[in-house]
Order: structure tokens, then sequence, then C-alpha cells
């Protein structure tokens, strides 16, 4: 306990000034004596050298003290003891056992150690009871002064309670107060309408404070809405709703008056010049559009939720229409009555009449929404109304005009219409468009479909007409077919069907006039009103029309039968038929229309018994003429195409057939003589050796495409194959019955090799004769 005494503070400020410093790790040693042991073995280790520390052991070195000094030992730290290792402690016992050393003065001074240190401790423990009694009471203190707080904590927050209760009541009672301010500023807002509605003024719905008049009204409508429970609501909700239809009255009352104004202005005022009628027109107008613009966006805004003041909107809309037709009306009757006079061609007439509405109707439109925000479908009728007169004008024309090529031109110059709202500015025959804004909502297409609706209806009347005269009532003559005969030749002026489509000039003797008439026409007819009649009426005409021409080929084939020989007729025929699936081709007609005609036969028979039997007024003999004279209805269904192919795949074959019959007569004479037959094979490829060059040259005269005359020439050597086929298997047999020989008799095999040479030679002649 020393030791760890010494070296408190005061021990340390009485410390002297060599006393040397602690160790690092300094350990409590075993007891005082074995302490002071250790310093007296340091002391006497010369006299005991024979004595050694192990060398494990890392003993550190004390100074040695004489025992005089033992009596004041220096205040110097232990020196570090700890850890020791066995050996250690073993020397260590070994030393306290040597009866030689005196310590007497150790423990002289080992008591006054401990003297001193007992009594630094009680001064100490005197010092700490009282720190102790002192935090006693400090604690007493502060365990007095908790309570206390405790009890005024109980009480600031039963307090606080009290006020919170009393803010949250006064909160509720400053809202109730604000609700019911607001409440009543409703209701108060409705008697202040109510007064200012029953003595309005003229101006009432042009004054600044109008507008808020109607946004307090909705509000109140809205509110009544909510508030479904409130006593007397209903009383309420309708003198809202009737204030609201009172103001929206008003604003009707004012805007027909205005415009009623502005009419009689116009009509009270003499004008001399356009600029002056364009003034009353539109400047005067567009004057007064923005005043009457807000009102009507008012009531626009209103009727969306009620429809009952859409009306409203339209009574509005219908005084400005009127109003606006009546100050039009003299400009459109003067146009009408100079269209009348005018006795240009229809095509310029159609076309300044269409400028003149068109112009007219983007004014109109650009004016209209100058003073209403809404009301689309409205204003396009409205335009159609004011081009009634259009289409008057324009129909008093067309129905007078019989040129095909004016009608068309007509239809197209409405169509382009049509592809100008797609987009398309390039067309033919349109009319100057002016490219703005405005332009981009009128679908004048929709505009002018009357007037094309019309012009189609009249082409199509001629067109039926034509038909009728040109292709069903023409009659063959010889000059239609020796103009198409092998005579002429195969490289004079040929038409496409890329010529065909790009022309729109319908005339009929220049344009194919290598082609039979009825056909020409009628594939130049089609050229010409392909797109611009409904795609389902084309394909129904056009089926007709093919049909019709058809019957009026089989027409001039059996004429040309009788006067250029059967041959050829076919041929006339085949090439016919080819020019017209080629073209009909390119119209793509897909359409199969089932042809409803009426059988008026009935009225002949019923003619006929009134002249035999005569009149009778018996009920039974007049309800049988009746049954007899009604027209039948007849259906017929046909396929112009179908039709067209079966008839050239007939023709096909009658070529092939007749010209077969040139080449096979040595053969085919019905009887078979075995000693002829040689003579007879070799007078077959004299004949065949002449006939297939001409047969080529006729079909070439007729045909142009080398390709269907190579196709024709095959099938003619292959029906000579089989003719000759069936002639050698008759020679055969006829040859074993009588036991004849067969030598220098040439074989089918022969034959095929042989028209294989004349093939050859014949296309050589043919490469030569076109490089030259």
């Amino acid at each position: 306990m020393y030791d760890e005494w010494m070296y408190t503070n005061d021990f340390q400020q009485e410390a002297p000034a060599q006393t040397l410093a602690p160790p690092k790790h300094r350990k409590r040693a075993k007891s005082i004596l074995q302490s002071v042991a250790i310093d007296s073995k340091n002391y006497s280790s010369q006299v005991k050298a024979k004595r050694s520390i192990p060398e494990e052991a890392d003993v550190p070195r004390r100074r040695a003290h004489s025992v005089s000094k033992l009596v004041h030992p220096p205040i110097s730290e232990p020196p570090n003891v700890y850890p020791f290792t066995r050996a250690d402690m073993k020397y260590f016992d070994n030393f306290y056992a040597e009866p030689e050393v005196d310590i007497t003065g150790i423990d002289t001074a080992n008591d006054a150690d401990f003297i001193i240190f007992r009594d630094t401790a009680n001064l100490h423990l005197f010092s700490c009871n009282k720190l102790l009694k002192q935090s006693d009471i400090v604690l007493d203190y502060i365990n007095n002064l908790t309570k206390g707080f405790d009890n005024v904590h109980k009480e600031t927050h039963s307090l606080q309670e009290t006020c919170n209760g009393l803010l949250n009541e006064q909160a509720r009672l400053t809202n109730l107060c604000d609700e019911i301010d607001k409440n009543l500023k409703v209701f108060e807002n409705l008697d202040n309408i109510t007064r200012q509605l029953n003595s309005p003024g003229t101006d009432l719905v042009i004054k600044k404070t109008f507008p808020t008049l109607l946004d307090q009204l909705d509000e109140g409508l809205i509110y009544v809405q909510k508030h479904k429970h409130f006593k007397s609501i209903e009383i309420y909700q309708q003198r809202f709703r009737h204030c609201m239809t009172r103001a929206l009255s008003l604003v009707q009352v004012y805007i027909q008056t205005a415009l009623k104004d502005l009419e009689n202005e116009a009509h009270n005022t003499k004008v001399a010049n356009a600029a002056a009628i364009n003034v009353f027109l539109y400047a005067k107008f567009e004057a007064e559009a923005d005043t009457i613009f807000n009102l009507t966006k008012e009531i626009a805004q209103r009727g969306e939720s009620h429809e009952e003041y859409n009306e409203l909107l339209l009574d509005c809309m219908r005084t400005y229409f009127a109003t606006r037709y009546k100050l039009l009306a003299p400009q459109i009757y003067k146009n009408s009555e100079e269209s009348a006079k005018d006795q240009t061609e229809i095509i310029q007439f159609t076309r300044l009449n269409l400028l003149f509405y068109k112009n007219l109707c983007k004014q109109e439109y650009k004016l209209f929404y100058k003073f209403f925000n809404t009301g689309e479908d409205t204003v396009v009728e409205w335009l159609g109304e004011l081009c009634s007169s259009l289409y008057d004008t324009v129909r008093q024309r067309v129905i007078r005009e019989t040129d095909i090529n004016l009608l068309c031109e007509l239809t197209s110059m409405l169509l382009d219409y049509k592809k100008e709202e797609d987009g398309d500015s390039s067309s033919v025959g349109s009319m100057p468009v002016e490219t703005e804004q405005e332009d981009e909502e009128i679908d004048f297409f929709e505009l002018f479909k009357p007037v094309l609706q019309d012009i189609q209806s009249r082409l199509l009347f001629r067109v039926q007409a034509f038909v009728e005269q040109e292709i069903v009532r023409h009659v063959p003559k010889e000059e239609d077919l020796y103009g198409l005969s092998h005579r002429r030749s195969h490289k004079r002026a040929k038409s496409t069907s890329s010529e065909l489509q790009g022309t729109r000039e319908f005339d009929p003797e220049n344009l194919f006039k290598d082609w039979y008439p009825p056909m020409r026409k009628a594939v130049t007819l089609l050229s010409q009103i392909y797109q611009l009649i409904s795609s389902t009426i084309f394909d129904d005409l056009a089926h007709r029309i093919v049909h019709e021409c058809l019957g009026s080929l089989q027409a001039a084939h059996t004429l040309a039968v009788s006067r250029i020989g059967k041959l050829e007729a076919d041929l006339f025929l085949i090439k016919h038929l080819l020019l017209l699936r080629q073209q009909i081709m390119e119209f793509d007609i897909e359409y199969i229309p089932a042809e409803v005609q009426f059988d008026f036969s009935g009225l002949a028979e019923v003619f006929e018994l009134v002249k035999t039997e005569g009149v009778s007024l018996n009920t039974s003999h007049l309800l049988n003429l009746a049954k007899i004279g009604v027209p039948k209805v007849v259906n017929n269904m046909f396929d112009a195409k179908e039709e067209l192919y079966a008839k050239l795949r007939n023709a096909v074959h009658d070529v092939t057939e007749e010209a077969v019959k040139s080449v096979i007569g040595s053969i085919s004479t019905g009887t078979i003589d075995v000693e002829k037959v040689v003579e007879q094979t070799r007078k077959l490829r004299e004949d065949a050796s002449k006939e297939i060059p001409r047969l080529r040259k006729v079909m070439e005269g007729y045909i142009e495409d080398s390709r269907t005359v190579d196709i024709l020439i095959d099938s003619v050597q292959d029906l000579v194959i089989q003719a000759y086929e069936k002639y050698y298997d008759q020679v055969v047999v006829e040859a074993r019955k009588t036991g004849a020989s067969l030598e220098g008799v040439m074989e089918v095999e022969g034959l095929v090799a042989w028209f294989g040479e004349v093939n050859g030679r014949l296309r050589l002649e043919r490469e030569g004769e076109d490089e030259i």
C-alpha cells in the first residue's frame, strides 16, 4: 500500500528533484518487506556475486540505499517487478530467507511511512465523508425541486389543454362565421342580380360588370346543386336558373338587335360601286364582331352544360344568317342573271361560277368565326344553302350539254377539289386556288358535290346513249373489215395502253383508227370516264360496254367470213379480242354486275289481243290483259372478262382448225390407198412448206405480237402432227391387211423433225428481214 499511495499528489510535491522517473510498467509489490528486500538484494549484489539472475528474467536494477537513508526514503516509483518468472520468485524466497540481512532500519523506515500514509488516508477519508454529506444535502434539495417542477408541469398541462380547447372552439366559430358570410353572400348576390335584370337597360350586356354577373350566377347554380339539403333550396335553384335564362335572353335580344341595325344601315345607305358595297358587307360587320363574339361565347360556354341554352345560340346564328343572306342576295342574283346571259362554253362558264362562290364562301366563313366560336356544321350547312343558286345555274347548262368531252372535263375539274383537300396541287383543268389559312377548314369538294353529281349523272346518261347509238346499233360495213385485213402493214401507227390513259380527247374517228370502229369507240369511252365516276358504277358500265362490243365484233366476224374468208375473219376476231383484253386489264374491272332489264314484250301481246278480240268490260278479261301487259323484270348475270376469254378461246380454236385444213388436204381424203401413201405424204410436206409461211404472214398482218403468232403456228403444227399420226395408224392397219410394204413412208417422228427444220429456216428468214 505504501508504494501505491506514496505517489499521490501530496507526496509528489515533497519529492526531491533527483528522484528517478517511474518505470513505464509499474506493478504492485507483494508486500512492503518484499519491496525493501528487493532493494537490499540489489544493494548486496556485489557480495553475493555467486547468485545470478536467470537469463530469462529481466529484473530492473534499483539504486542501493544506505540504512541511514531508509528513515527518509527518497520518493521514487517502485521498479517494474511484474510479471515475475518462477525463477525470480524462487530467488526472492531464498533472499528473504538469509539470516545475515539486518532489517531493523528497514522496519523503522516502513513504520514511519505507514504512519504518514495512515494520516493521509484518514485526511482523505474525512474529506470524502464531508463531500458525501454535502452531496446528500444537494440531492435532497434536487428531489424537492423535482417534486415542485412535477406539480407545476401538471398544473400548466391542464391549463394548456384548456387553452387548446378554447382555440379550437374559436377556430370553429371563425370558420362557421366565414361559411355563413359566404353562404349569405351567394344569396345576397342573387338579390342584387335580380334587381339588375328587372330593369336592365339597353346596355347592360355590354357593361364590364355583366361577365361578373354571369360568373356569380354560375357560382350560385353550382352552390345550390351541391347543397340540396338546405331548406327551400329548390326555390333558390329556380331563381338562379331563371336569372341565368333572363341574362342570356338579354344577350340574344341585344345580338339580334345589333344585327338588325346593321342590316337597316346597309339598306338605307345608297352605294354606287363595289368598294362601298364591300365596306357595308364586311367592314361594318367586323367593327361590331368583337362585342358580339364575347357575348356569343358566353352563351356557348353555358350551353355545354345546359342544352337549353344552345337554342338561344342557334337563334342568334339564324338571325345572323338571315341578315347576311339579305345583304348578299343582290350580288348572288346579279351573278345568276349574268351567268344566264353568258354564252361561253360550259367549262369557262362553270369555272367562273365556282370561283365566284368559292371566294364568297371563304369570306363568309371567315366572317362567321369573328362572331361565333362554335357551329362548324351549322355554317357549312348555311354555305350549302348559299350555293343553291350555283347548283341551279350550272344545272341548267349541264342538262343541255351533249358533248361527252366537255362533261368529262367538268367532272375532272370538280374532282380536283378533292385532290386539293388531300394535298395534291397538280391537277388537270383545275381552277386557280388561293392557299390561305382559312381554306384549311372549308371542304369545297363537299360544298360543290351537288354540282359534281349533276355532271356525273348527265355524263352517264350521255355514255349510255352513245353506247346504244354507236355500239349496239352499229351495222358492220365492208370498209370496217378491209381496213384491218392482212393487206395493211402491221408496222402502222400503234396505240399503247399508256397513250390511252394519258389522253382526254374523245375523237373516235382519229383515235385508234385502225381498230374496228365500235371497239375503238368503246375503249376510248372507257378511258375517258375511268376514275371520273364511282368504281362500282364504272365496273357495271364497263361490263355492259364490253359485252355490247363483243356482240358487235361477232356480227362483224359473220360479215367478214363472207367477205374475206373464214381464216382471215377468225384472225380479225382474234386481233380485236386480244386488243380488248389488253385494254380492259388496265381498267381493273373486278365487279360482276347484275343486269336488271324490263321485258315489255307483254304489251305487244295485249295490243294483238285487243286488235283481234276487241275490248271487253268484263272484270276477268281486264285482269287477264293487265297480267299479260305488266313488264317483267329480267336479271341477267354476266362477267365481261369471262365472256371475252371464252370468245378468245373459241376464236383461236377456229383459226387453228381452219389453218390445218389447208395443210392436211392430201391425207384427209377419207380412204386409205397404200400405193398412194408416199405421194400423199410428199404432198403433205409440200403443202406444209407453203402454207405454214403463208399462214404466218397472214397472222402477222393481223396480230402484232410475234409471241402470239408463234403460239398459233405451234398449235397448227401440233394439229397437223396429230392428224398425220392418226393417218399413219390407219395406213399401218391397211398395210397389214393387204400385206403391202411401207417402205418410203415417213414416220411420225420424221414429220416432227421435218417441222423443226422448217421452223428453223423461217426463224432465220425473219431475223434477216428484221435486220434489213
